[in-house]
């Protein structure tokens, strides 16, 4: 085992983005069961090639910069789902609302009744049933 540390001292390893890569290449592989296709199959070779060269990369400063690009433009999506997954879970407990003035997103709890409720943005009031 001390031969692999030797020998990715020094070098990038795996990142978000490459991690992204094998959930790509794992889905291309499963897809390539059912769909026999050359392109599939180029593409699946293209995304190996591209993870394995980031993981050997000794120009450390350029993969940073590339998994902080991918960062930046999966993150908002990530939260999206992120707050889709909470409201999910949360739905038998929470009613969710949008406020008419402000369009402000808030939560109140179920089985209340009709109550009450203040807009934490613009403390504009309203009255619904949970």
């Amino acid at each position: 085992m001390n031969w692999l540390r030797r020998f990715m001292m020094g070098r990038y390893g795996v990142d978000q983005l490459s991690l992204a890569f094998i959930i790509a290449f794992i889905i291309l592989n499963i897809l390539s069961l059912f769909i026999p296709s050359v392109f599939l199959y180029v593409l699946y070779l293209a995304l190996f090639a591209v993870f394995m060269f980031r993981i050997l990369s000794k120009n450390i400063a350029a993969r940073q910069k590339e998994n902080y690009r991918f960062l930046r433009m999966w993150n908002p999506i990530q939260a999206k789902f992120s707050g889709w997954k909470t409201k999910l879970k949360n739905r038998k407990q929470y009613r969710y609302l949008v406020c008419p003035q402000c369009k402000g997103k808030m939560k109140v709890p179920r089985g209340k009744g009709k109550i009450r409720v203040t807009c934490p943005n613009c403390s504009h009031k309203i009255v619904v049933k949970t």
